[in-house]
This record gives C-alpha cells, sequence and structure tokens, in this order.
C-alpha cells in the first residue's frame, strides 16, 4: 500500500513502477515483432530488467533501512519552498531524477549528522552508529548509481521499437538506358594540381632515362654503345623495421634501343652521331589541361 511505504521510500517506488511499465511495453512488442527485429528488442528487454533489478535493490534497502525525512512546513509565501508546486527545476537535473536527486541529498546530510556524532561523541553506543553509517554509505552508493542512470535515460534518446521494415518499389523495366555524365574541364584540372602540379609531397610517379647493355637481335652486329631506356615507377607504402616509409616500383618499361642522330654536315657529308642517356631523373611532373584541344591531357 502506499501508506505503507516510508515517506523517503516513495521516488524509488514510483521510479520503480515507471521502469516496470517501460519494461512491460518492451515484452509486449517482443511478442509482436517479426523475427527480424526480435534480436535488437531482445537485447533492450534485458538492459531494461537490470534497471529494475536495480531500482528494486534500491527499494528494497530503503525499505530496510528508511531515512529520516524532515519535510518542512508549507508556506506559500516562500517560492523556494520544496512542496510549492511552483518550486524552480535544479539545474543539470532532468525533472523525472528530482526526487531522487533530493533523496541523495537526505541521505548525504543524515551522514554527515551520524559521523559527526561519532567523532564528537555524541549520544548513541560508537559501533550501532558505525553501523548506521556503513547502511547509508551502501544506500548512497546504490541511489546515486540509480541516480546517474536516470540522468543518462533523461538526457539521450531513449530505445523506441524501430519501424517495421518497408519493401523498396523496384521498377521492372530491366532494360539499359545510356546516362551521361558531364566532369567539367576545370574539376580535371583541380584533380591534376592536387596530385601532380601543386604536390608537396614525395611525387606520386618518377620518370628516369637511363642505359644498358645492348644485346643485339640475330644477324644485328654488336657494338660498345649502350642502349637507353625509360622507366616510370609509383610510390608505395612499405614497412621497414616496424617504420612505414615510402618506396618505388616500376609500373612501366621501356627499351628506346641505340639511339642514333644525323647530323649534316654538308650537301654529301652526314655525320651519325650515337648516342645513350646516362641516369636522367625527372624532379617533378606536371599535367596541363586543356579541353579544346585534341589531346587534354598534355604529360
Amino acid at each position: 500500500m502506499p501508506d505503507q511505504i516510508p515517506p523517503g521510500c516513495v521516488d524509488l517506488k514510483t521510479h520503480l513502477n515507471s521502469l516496470n511499465t517501460q519494461l512491460a511495453s518492451l515484452k509486449q512488442a517482443l511478442s509482436e515483432s517479426p523475427a527480424e527485429e526480435q534480436a535488437q528488442i531482445r537485447t533492450a528487454v534485458g538492459k531494461k530488467q537490470q534497471e529494475v533489478n536495480i531500482a528494486q535493490v534500491a527499494f528494497n534497502n530503503c525499505l530496510a533501512n528508511p531515512p529520516v525525512v524532515t519535510v518542512p512546513p508549507d508556506d506559500p509565501q516562500d517560492p523556494g519552498n520544496p512542496q510549492d508546486p511552483g518550486d524552480p527545476q535544479i539545474p543539470g537535473v532532468p525533472n523525472p531524477c528530482v526526487g531522487l536527486y533530493k533523496q541523495l541529498a537526505v541521505l548525504n546530510t543524515h551522514l554527515a549528522a551520524l559521523q559527526d556524532s561519532l567523532n564528537n561523541g555524541g549520544e548513541g553506543d560508537p559501533a550501532k552508529i558505525n553501523q548506521e553509517i556503513g547502511q547509508t554509505k551502501a544506500q548512497i552508493r546504490t541511489l546515486q548509481l540509480f541516480f546517474d542512470n536516470c540522468v543518462i535515460d533523461n538526457n539521450y534518446p531513449i530505445f523506441a521499437i524501430p519501424p517495421k521494415a518497408t519493401t523498396p518499389v523496384i521498377n521492372p523495366d530491366t532494360s539499359l538506358h545510356p546516362v551521361v555524365k558531364t566532369i567539367p574541364w576545370a574539376l580535371v584540372q583541380k584533380k591534376m594540381d592536387e596530385l601532380f602540379n601543386h604536390r608537396t609531397l614525395p611525387p606520386i610517379l618518377t620518370v628516369r632515362l637511363h642505359n644498358h647493355t645492348f644485346v643485339p637481335p640475330p644477324g644485328v652486329p654488336n657494338t660498345a654503345q649502350p642502349a637507353s631506356d625509360l622507366t616510370i615507377s609509383k610510390i608505395n607504402a612499405v614497412v621497414i623495421g616496424g617504420q612505414v616509409t615510402t618506396k618505388y616500383d616500376p609500373i612501366f618499361y621501356l627499351d628506346l634501343g641505340q639511339l642514333h642522330f644525323p647530323v649534316s654536315l654538308g650537301p654529301l657529308n652526314v655525320l651519325d652521331l650515337k648516342v645513350y642517356i646516362n641516369d636522367l631523373k625527372v624532379s617533378s611532373i606536371t599535367m596541363a589541361v586543356d579541353g579544346s584541344s585534341t589531346e587534354p591531357l598534355t604529360f
């Protein structure tokens, strides 16, 4: 019966009843939900059951050791009276948690009085006072946990039953339709600037012109002139000694062969220059974009 509950435990009982109502609603939703939604609702039922268990323990402890609650007389002229319905909300405390907040304040005041009585040699058996101090501290710990959960539940979105899944409307027409997507040349230029032209990190690609020993094909005389080659490499991440660094791996190779440059020295005289490239590395790469050109990208 409500009139049999000590005044200091009424708020705990009210909150316990609220949790049991929420638990019953979740269980009802679980029994009516489709199979694909039951796992999520079952998890919510388990969490809510834990809250009910904590609330029940707090209420039982309160009944076993009800705190002394001093209720001030009603004073309609005092706007700060706790019994006044117009009492302003406590800053930072959600409305459903105000009762628990006040109950904590009562318990802490009671604990301070017990400790003062014990330290200053007040009336009563010290052993019994120590025992009551221990019981009061246990009530405060339990009620503090309950109050913290109440604040969380009333400051963040509360679990709600998800809406029933809907079947999307699918167009039965499976024929192919051409889709044209236009990419502005300005956007292409921006990406080229990010990747190549304005890049401050090590370049994505490197180009190296070098040489190697010429191996003549069958029927071609061998000469001492090396053959030139072109290698393009791409940057990759690699872990060496536990540290992340970079290296370049070849992605393109072209054998340029033996290079010849004929130089005219007159109408009947042509000089054949035999040359090769020795370790020529490109320090930077730029990409130019010109949408009006037949070759819009220039390397």
